[in-house]
């Protein structure tokens, strides 16, 4: 047979019921485009994917159904926002190595449904929701919901706080919902026979029931809710608007594809970004991606971490038993608190934790926790092993940020140097000022040019003044149509809202995107001791109330100049996402924006990563790396910080504790 110049086509199993090759076909044949050509390649396994684009190098696009919507993410370098915001793809564009997915089921759901409120005269927010199945389609249609600002509940056979069963379902009052939409395959041809097990006796005129199945035209389900009089709708038309959405995706971004579709003039369907709701307290989705043995040795971590005698005295012993080769220590400290805050010893070895992330819809941040010394020979091992990072992370979707911390770039007696106008540089200082400059901006432009972003961390006061310096000049030659560049704010600092405030005026007037990272801070006592001893001023806020304002201002300040400015919200205080998320409803903001995102430690807080990223939120775990011996000091830090910060580890450890609960596991 000859093969075309052009291929596309439609992946998934089986495919007998799809249309995909008729319609897309026609449409090539009306262009007069012999040299493209649509196929169906039925998949059994996602894992078969490698082989069809070894086999296909033609192949240019693709559209993907059940049951690899979700399964094909990891097999992508890109995701368009509204597919990461599903957890699904439906469209594919291939260009060479670069495959991108998109996801054109939510629009076509949210425009066919928008269509058929307006014709029977219904009020989205009058709606209640109710989506059987909890697969791709089901999340699609999830997104679509937010948007038009629906409520839902998800039904599925094995329920959870989240989800009602069916049983639980069927139990419910017939007023407790207005529209059920089928997401489920049931019904499809050749099984049409079939249909959700719920309780049809109980619909009635005021109801909507919604079947994505298109074929055939009046399943079961559909048949069924007839006999009750409700409203109707099957999938056809939301197949006929993804394929023509899927056909534009193509069009804009596959230089050969043919000018199919007239420019639309017709008015774009208006919706509020509505914003997903969000259960801190659900446990079940906090702790999904640990077995029960991962969890009951999270509690293990926990329960030694609210010891501080122990933490204190292991704090002092462990360095010096791991430079003294002590053979019991490493085991220890790689099963117990290495275990719960890293990703692993190199970045391959960190993939697993990446993955498992991923399959959650949470994001990596790398960070490589190595604390190098002063010598260059040790801070060009520093940048390289950080532009390694860079070139990891271009090539998995999920790990679009890397972390750096820039005293590991310089000698920190330089920073303490530079912007001191009563210390004079030397000749050498200037020298290794030059040579910093130099592997900073390397950085940013490998990551430019990688399309990854680096978040520059956060350091004690002495140091933060060259580095706000140093990354503000990055800022000014990478940031001008994106935020590739970020700086942190402390905000526990009296001074970093004045001085955010002040970077943004400087961001407008030079004409970039200032990217801004807040954290509450990290050297609370160090600063306070050295401002002790030098008899300087507190550079801290007097008291914890007096911080949580000036952060909650500082989201709020960045969330309404986000055309301006990217904010990573890097917080593991929960009443700081939550006024991150109503601010985002009151200033009428997507959740998915991409100048907004959240973030916390890995091991930490997974009550609010892990729910915000199955809301549908940009949410990511920090993830150091690195050798025991090397990342021996920030795990210090990390057991230091949750054993001093009044009822940190008592709130982890209670989450922890009430999903052993829920699992019927025994803690000590």
């Amino acid at each position: 047979m000859h093969e075309p110049k052009y291929l596309l086509g439609l992946i998934g199993y089986p495919l007998a019921h799809s249309f995909s090759k008729r319609h897309f076909t026609a449409l090539f044949e009306q262009a007069a485009r012999t040299d493209i050509k649509y196929e169906f390649f039925p998949l059994r396994e996602i894992g078969e994917f490698p082989a069809l684009l070894r086999a296909h190098p033609n192949l240019v696009g693709l559209n993907v159904t059940i049951p690899h919507k979700r399964a094909i993410i990891p097999y992508l370098n890109q995701l368009d926002p509204i597919a990461r915001r599903a957890g699904a793809v439906n469209t594919l564009v291939i260009r060479g190595d670069q495959r991108t997915g998109y996801n054109t089921d939510v629009t076509a759901f949210r425009e066919s449904l928008a269509t058929l409120l307006r014709r029977h005269n219904r009020p989205p927010e009058n709606e209640k929701a109710i989506i059987l199945g909890t697969g791709g389609a089901a999340q699609a249609v999830r997104v679509a919901l937010e948007d038009i600002g629906i409520g839902y509940r998800f039904v599925s056979r094995r329920g959870d706080k989240a989800h009602l069963t069916y049983p639980a379902f069927k139990a419910l009052p017939p007023d407790a919902y207005t529209l059920i939409i089928n997401a489920t395959p049931l019904g499809t041809f050749p099984n049409t026979d079939t249909c959700p097990d719920i309780a049809y006796e109980k619909l009635t005129p005021a109801h909507i029931a919604y079947d994505l199945v298109y074929n055939p035209p009046d399943t079961l389900f559909l048949r069924k809710a007839k006999k009750a009089g409700c409203i109707l709708k099957n999938g056809a038309e939301m197949l006929a608007l993804q394929a023509e959405s899927a056909l534009r995706i193509w069009e804009l971004n596959i230089p050969i594809m043919p000018r199919i579709l007239p420019l639309k003039t017709n008015e774009k369907i208006t919706t509020r970004h509505a914003v997903p709701r969000v259960d801190f307290d659900n446990t079940e989705l906090a702790f999904a991606y640990k077995s029960d043995a991962e969890l009951k040795a999270t509690d293990r971590v926990f329960r030694l971490m609210s010891k501080p005698t122990l933490v204190r005295l292991g704090s002092k012993i462990a360095p010096a038993a791991l430079r003294w080769h002590l053979p019991f220590i490493k085991p220890f400290i790689r099963k117990t608190i290495y275990q719960q805050f890293c990703g692993g010893t190199t970045l391959l070895n960190s993939l697993p934790v990446i993955q498992k992330l991923a399959q959650y819809r949470v994001m990596t941040i790398l960070d490589y926790s190595s604390e190098g010394n002063d010598e260059p020979a040790e801070l060009n091992k520093t940048m390289n092993e950080i532009v390694r990072a860079i070139e990891f992370a271009k090539d998995y979707p999920s790990v679009p940020i890397v972390s750096v911390k820039l005293s590991g770039l310089a000698p920190n007696i330089l920073l303490t140097k530079l912007l001191d106008e009563k210390k004079t540089l030397s000749k050498k200082d200037l020298s290794e000022y030059r040579e910093f400059l130099k592997r900073v901006d390397n950085i940013c432009h490998v990551a430019q040019s990688r399309e990854v972003t680096v978040f520059f961390d956060a350091e004690e006061s002495w140091l933060q003044d060259a580095i706000d310096h140093v990354v503000m000049i990055m800022m000014r030659r990478y940031n001008k149509s994106k935020a590739v560049v970020f700086n942190t704010y402390q905000m526990y600092r009296k001074d970093r809202l004045a001085v955010l405030m002040r970077d943004h005026e400087t961001a407008e007037k030079d004409g970039f995107i200032l990217g801004v990272k807040t954290v509450r801070g990290a050297y609370m006592d160090q600063e306070r001791e050295r401002a002790r001893r030098l008899g300087l001023p507190d550079p801290i806020h007097p008291t914890k109330e007096a911080t949580d304002k000036s952060y909650n201002l500082a989201i709020k300040f960045c969330l309404d100049h986000i055309d301006r400015i990217a904010l990573c919200n890097a917080t593991h205080n929960e009443a700081s996402c939550r006024l991150h998320i109503e601010y985002l409803q009151k200033k009428n903001i997507p959740p998915d924006h991409p100048n907004q995102m959240f973030a916390q430690l890995y091991g930490m807080s997974d009550h609010l990563t892990f729910n915000l990223a199955h809301a549908g939120y940009p949410a990511a775990k920090y993830l150091p790396y690195g050798p025991i011996e090397e990342v021996i000091p920030y795990l210090i830090r990390r057991a230091e910080e949750n054993t001093s910060i009044t009822g940190e580890v008592t709130r982890e450890r209670s989450y922890v504790l009430r999903e052993l609960k829920r699992r019927g596991i025994k803690t000590v």
